[in-house]
């Protein structure tokens, strides 16, 4: 877990560039609010924590996702239990594939993958 702001976590936060395509080191970007700089933040998930049957997040994922939006994170909301299903070489490829999209922005909202 990795403390953002306001008492909120995400499991795992980068820094990238505005083009999404290096990675920053998080110290280096700390304290600025440089438009240049995309910062997404990563949820892993339970099924529970969306409205049944769908990808819409509920209750306190939901006030979760809409807080650190408006912090200016990119949230990318990922389903648990599918990704523990995936291989190891797989999973890497699932999140490089994630972090280096190019069709997301950092205004976009909320992106949940289904890992299928």
């Amino acid at each position: 877990m990795f403390w953002v702001c306001c008492f909120f976590f995400s499991d795992f936060e980068i820094c990238m560039d505005s083009e999404r395509k290096k990675v920053l080191p998080v110290t280096a970007t700390e304290g600025h609010t440089d438009i240049s700089v995309q910062r997404l933040a990563f949820l892993f998930v339970p099924m529970s924590g969306f409205c049944l049957g769908t990808t819409h997040p509920q209750g306190k994922l939901a006030m979760k996702k809409r807080h650190l939006s408006r912090l200016g994170y990119h949230v990318i909301l990922v389903m648990n239990r599918k990704f523990q299903e995936l291989t190891n070489e797989d999973a890497v490829e699932f999140l490089k594939g994630k972090i280096y999209a190019e069709n997301t922005s950092p205004f976009s909202g909320v992106n949940v993958y289904d890992n299928n």
